[in-house]
């Protein structure tokens, strides 16, 4: 079964035992910005963001 990644698809998601966000995504805003080549620096700054974002302590 495929399913497509969306906020509307979040809970089919964790039901099959993916980890979702659980903090409020929906006053999230973009505050960093990373221009050129770099995926594997965006992933990583993605991670620890999202960590952040899960303990409180970014916004």
């Amino acid at each position: 079964m495929s399913v497509s990644l969306s906020t509307a698809t979040l809970d089919e998601i964790a039901a099959a035992g993916v980890a979702v966000p659980t903090y409020d995504r929906t006053g999230i805003t973009a505050g960093i910005v990373h221009f050129g080549v770099g995926g594997f620096h965006r992933a990583h700054q993605a991670m620890v963001i999202d960590r952040l974002l899960q303990r409180g302590e970014a916004r």
